[in-house]
């Protein structure tokens, strides 16, 4: 007894453990922030020819992202890095080819003789590779010049086919020829039964005509079809109105409903939760830019102007009148944490306000199709 005792309390403790443990971690993936930062710069470009070549060589972007004091961490850099890199305490888990292959190049340096051997392997492959080659090129010259014969063998053939049946065709069109100078010869001797029998034959295969309407009944048809076909449009259009004025005092009543009102407030309520939690904290974004024409510059700041009171907290830019340049510099700071997204994304999900629109909207929308489709 005692010894399924001890047994139990250590199962315990170790369950006990393990549920401590996942209770830990997902209390640190909900709180820890997961910080992000974007760092870039741009020197001043003008913008003549060749600018798409000087702009990529004085580029530098570097983006990265850290949790839980760079226990896990990622990092981009460019032109540095081709690839995204994710480590782990100090193990990469994604990307690093191109260190790899940096740490791959240093000891050839070292060893020329590898190298040497390294040519020489090449230069056998090389040679192998031509070989089959030269030998895969003569198999393909052999085998269309087979396919040829054939095809010439088979055109021989043809013609020769299509001769026969010729001279064939010919023959019979001189026994055809035969048998009707016969029967006109025949038909001379016996011309008074022939045009007899020509007679019955066309007077029994003479179909009976039809009946036509009379002028009166066409024009009365004429009538009726112009009288009926407006009034079928008409009922259309009346029934398309309709249905149309029904749908828009649907949406009407529904946008003035209390539901709507208090499912607005809360969508615009989590939505900008979530926002706040996603944008950056901190960020200074400067742009120089120069189109080269001054009324377009002074319009970009026109417009900059009428939206400063969003966008002066992160964007200053500044115009160059006289010329066509382009640079930035660029620092965006900011931590987004999962338990804020988690909890404001359930509460748009579950909200009964939202539902009831969203459901209100789809029914109106069914209705939408059935009206078109009965119209049609």
């Amino acid at each position: 007894m005692a010894v399924a005792l001890g047994i139990l309390k250590w199962v315990g403790i170790i369950l006990g453990g393990l549920i401590g443990l996942l209770l830990v971690l997902l209390l640190l993936v909900l709180f820890v922030p997961v910080r992000y930062r974007i760092d870039g710069k741009l020197k001043e470009t003008e913008l003549t020819e060749g600018a798409a070549e000087r702009i990529k060589e004085s580029a530098k972007l570097e983006a990265g992202f850290s949790w839980l004091l760079h226990l896990l961490r990622g990092s981009f850099r460019y032109p540095d890095e081709t690839s995204f890199t994710v480590k782990l305490l100090m193990f990469t888990i994604v990307g690093g080819e191109k260190k790899e292959e940096e740490e791959e190049k240093k000891p050839e340096t070292r060893k020329p003789e590898k190298e040497e051997k390294r040519e020489e392997t090449d230069k056998k492959r090389e040679e192998k590779e031509k070989a089959e080659k030269e030998k895969a090129e003569k198999e393909k010259a052999e085998k269309e010049k087979a396919e040829k014969e054939k095809a010439e063998k088979e055109k021989v053939e043809k013609e020769k086919a299509e001769r026969e049946k010729a001279e064939r065709e010919k023959k019979e069109k001189e026994k055809e020829k035969e048998k009707k100078d016969i029967v006109i010869s025949e038909r001379k001797a016996t011309p008074d039964r022939t045009v007899r029998e020509t007679t019955k034959a066309s007077a029994a295969e003479a179909p009976e005509e039809e009946e036509k309407p009379s002028f009166f009944a066409r024009i009365l048809g004429g009538i009726k079809n112009l009288l009926l076909k407006p009034y079928e449009v008409a009922q259309k259009i009346f029934y398309t109105i309709s249905s149309v004025c029904g749908k828009i005092s649907m949406v009407r009543d529904l946008l003035e409903s209390d539901t709507f009102a208090r499912a607005k407030e809360a969508a615009l309520k989590h939505t900008g939760r979530i926002l706040r939690g996603v944008l950056p904290k901190k960020s200074d974004v400067r742009i120089l830019y120069g189109t080269g024409d001054p009324y377009i510059d002074a319009e970009i700041l026109a417009a900059y102007s009428i939206l400063s009171p969003q966008l002066s907290a992160f964007l200053q830019p500044e115009a160059d009148f006289e010329r066509r340049v382009a640079g930035a510099d660029v620092h965006i700071r900011g931590r987004i944490t999962g338990a804020t997204l988690l909890w404001n994304a359930a509460m748009l999900y579950f909200n009964k306000d939202i539902k009831r629109v969203r459901k209100r909207i789809e029914k109106i929308r069914g209705e939408k199709d059935e009206s078109e489709s009965e119209s049609v």
